[in-house]
């Protein structure tokens, strides 16, 4: 089955390729939360419409998708 990896701040995902789309559209239809900072301490809370765009998302190929599995985990240097 085709793959995707979809990026969620700084790490990415991967997923079935229909997952990925469901997760996408669904962020697309999600509004933003924002807490702003304020100089006295008085934070204020905001809720808008989704004006970013959505992050990336990569297709890979099974065999593409087979040879990244069989790397596996990175070792840390």
């Amino acid at each position: 089955m085709t793959k995707a990896i979809i990026c969620f701040g700084y790490t990415e995902y991967v997923l079935d390729l229909k997952d990925a789309v469901i997760i996408a559209e669904l962020l697309g239809k999600a509004e933003v939360y924002e807490e702003k900072y304020v100089r006295d301490g008085a934070n204020t809370q905001h809720i808008y419409s989704n004006d970013k765009t959505m992050g990336t998302l990569k297709i890979l190929s099974e065999s593409t998708y087979s040879m990244y599995k069989l790397a596996g985990k990175p070792v840390k240097d």
